[in-house]
């Protein structure tokens, strides 16, 4: 496994049965400082004060004006306004999360769980570092690989909030826990009414893609953000140029020629591209 110094969120017991192991957890994706590259850090700033610096958030109570540090509880509003939560409900939550810091495993069948779960997100990978956990890790690993018709599953507690996760097997063997989440949760895509498209125009729509394949180099993506927004700025501009010079206005009364306009479109890729090979080839 990769070095996840700095990035450890908690030390857990993981276990399926009797086999049990001490892993650290580490979130999967980690923040734009832990990039190769160097990255440029956006923040708000009030350019009017003379030396720009980064404007602070302060809490503020719209009864009596007062700045709030510490001195506030927890509410929601009811149907009389805003109650505050009885100290004793968030013990309460606070002792059920401590309940499942550590991860337990229960095997459930994979169709029963994807029908009403679906990932988050969020994911995070377990680490051990002595080689009497690496034998129980290893064998946890494989047994979940070797059984791809079961799901994996636990409550795992963060932050005094409980989750459901499921442990899976990424391609190097390293465990990975991702968050679950009902899905009830997900928001339902928009239904779209389309007719079925024409061949012609799913020919033209392929010789398109074919013009724009580019070879993928990976130091190209996942740059810091001063070059992130150089390359947007640039692609913007030149998406704009295209756009002008393909597309024409089509009036609102008049139907839309889809033929000519993907024809139009493959063309002017054709010529970008034979373009951008003859500046290649002069260089």
């Amino acid at each position: 496994m990769q070095d996840l110094k700095g990035a450890t969120k908690a030390n857990v017991t993981v276990s399926l049965g009797m086999l049990n192991f001490v892993a650290s957890i580490h979130a999967a994706v980690g923040d734009e400082e832990s990039l190769p590259t160097k990255t440029l850090c956006l923040h708000h700033e009030h350019p009017e004060a003379g030396k720009p610096s980064p404007i602070k958030a302060i809490w503020r109570c719209p009864e009596c004006e007062s700045e709030v540090r510490k001195d506030f509880v927890k509410g929601f509003e009811g149907p009389e306004g805003w109650e505050p939560i009885p100290a004793e409900t968030i013990e309460a939550q606070v002792a059920e999360a401590d309940e499942f810091k550590n991860i337990e495993l229960l095997p459930h069948p994979v169709g029963q769980v994807t029908d009403i779960l679906v990932p988050s997100g969020k994911a995070y990978y377990l680490n051990v570092k002595n080689k009497a956990n690496a034998q129980a890790y290893a064998i946890l690993a494989e047994t979940i690989r070797k059984h791809p018709d079961l799901a994996f599953m636990s409550k795992f507690a963060q932050r005094t909030v409980t989750y459901l996760v499921q442990l899976t097997v990424a391609g190097d063997g390293t465990l990975v826990l991702t968050q679950m989440v009902d899905t009830d949760l997900v928001r339902k895509h928009p239904v779209i009414e389309f007719e079925k498209p024409r061949k012609e125009h799913l020919r033209l729509a392929g010789e398109l893609v074919k013009l724009m394949v580019t070879d993928f180099v990976a130091d190209q993506h996942g740059q810091g953000r001063s070059t992130i927004i150089a390359d947007y700025v640039a692609a913007r501009q030149a998406r704009e140029a295209l756009s002008a010079s393909v597309f024409t206005p089509v009036a609102a009364a008049g139907p839309v020629d889809m033929t000519s306009q993907l024809e139009a479109i493959v063309a002017a890729a054709a010529q970008a591209k034979a373009e951008a090979e003859a500046v290649k080839e002069a260089s």
